[in-house]
């Protein structure tokens, strides 16, 4: 797993990410990671079902919140073929560059998600969100 400084660049109470199809604006924090040279702008949007993470105005990843949420605090986010929407399911090969993530069978932590892997994460640790949505945008040529 690849980790990426991060620097907090405040919060919007009233974010609305890019391609926003429904809903209200939401608050988010907002943070700067240094790639390659370049200041990306990361948003992490706090929502009711979890956080969505995004990338150079990319959604790039949503963690929604674990059947036993309320008593671990956990959060599952998909994880994703590069360039496709397409999850991974058990015995395939990851990128090693998403082995290093806490990576899990979804159904093992919500019920009615697909058979397939995700990676889980605390809902305190917005670092490891924040560079596995990153790592994720990189695969994908989105920065």
């Amino acid at each position: 797993m690849f980790s990426y400084p991060i620097i907090y660049d405040g919060v919007d109470p009233a974010y609305q990410f890019p391609f926003a199809k429904k809903g209200p604006p939401r608050p988010a924090i907002k943070f700067i990671v240094n790639y390659q040279g370049k200041s990306i702008p990361i948003v992490v949007q706090l929502g009711d079902k979890g956080m969505m993470v995004v990338v150079k105005n990319h959604p790039m990843v949503e963690f929604h919140k674990t059947d036993n949420y309320d008593k671990t605090g956990y959060l599952m986010g998909p994880l994703r073929k590069p360039k496709s929407e397409e999850m991974f399911k058990a015995g395939e090969v990851i990128p090693p560059e998403l082995q290093g993530f806490n990576i899990v069978y979804q159904k093992d932590y919500r019920r009615k998600s697909p058979d397939r892997l995700g990676v889980l994460v605390k809902s305190s640790d917005i670092d490891t969100m924040i560079n596995y949505a990153l790592t994720r945008a990189i695969l994908e040529s989105k920065i």
